[in-house]
């Protein structure tokens, strides 16, 4: 097989073997402060779910890249693009900073594929259960109040976690052709329109409970 680039952006704890790996956490930092994060899960100040993350920076080789600033990539010198969950934690402005990177980065005819979030099934749940409370807390909208100064403080220096913004299908494939995309797909779990022998370890149905999934061409 050819020697591809292959990027992941955002990747958190889902990193993708063979692919490079980029994301911004403070994670990246704190994975590097030995015992340090444990104490702080003990202390509430990071939740389990943080400490996963950290640890799977501690054990996998993800690089840092602000991608709302530059892709460290040259132009036209990727051949895919993926992203999870990451896009809606930009607000709209950012998110289309970052679209317009991995297009300048991508070779032509290179794929952008994104796993992101549904705002229409969520709503659709909400008009079935009338569960409001459940649809603002599942949309991750809102933010709680830090309880301590602690808090605040790590708050100040991670930045806000929530999503900044929702789409469904439809409303990030019009970004995306707004951006300069073409041929924009929308898919089902486990579908893509990569020829097989470039998708290598990627897991086509992450977090498929959730999500949805679309892939636009350069």
């Amino acid at each position: 097989m050819e020697n591809l680039n292959r990027l992941n952006i955002g990747c958190s704890d889902y990193p993708t073997s063979g692919w490079t790996n980029y994301d911004i956490s403070v994670g990246l930092t704190m994975a590097k402060l030995g015992p340090i994060p444990n104490l702080l899960n003990k202390l509430k100040i990071i939740s389990d779910r943080q400490l996963i993350v950290v640890n799977s920076y501690k054990t996998n080789s993800v690089k840092r890249a602000n991608v709302v600033k530059k892709i460290p990539e040259k132009d036209n010198s990727v051949d895919l693009i993926y992203s999870s969950h990451m896009l809606e934690h930009l607000d709209r402005e950012d998110a289309k900073v970052c679209i317009r990177e991995c297009l300048r980065s991508l070779k032509p005819g290179g794929i952008f594929r994104l796993c992101i979030p549904d705002l229409r099934s969520k709503a659709e749940e909400y008009i079935r259960t009338g569960d409001a409370d459940a649809f603002v807390y599942e949309t991750y909208l809102t933010i709680p109040k830090p309880k301590n100064i602690l808090e605040k403080l790590y708050l100040f220096y991670t930045g806000p976690r929530h999503h900044s913004w929702m789409y469904d299908s439809q409303s990030l494939s019009k970004v995306l052709l707004e951006c300069g995309f073409s041929n924009v797909s929308t898919l089902e779990a486990g579908e893509t329109t990569i020829p097989s022998d470039r998708v290598g370890e990627l897991d086509l149905s992450q977090r498929a409970d959730d999500s949805f999934y679309l892939e636009a061409i350069k």
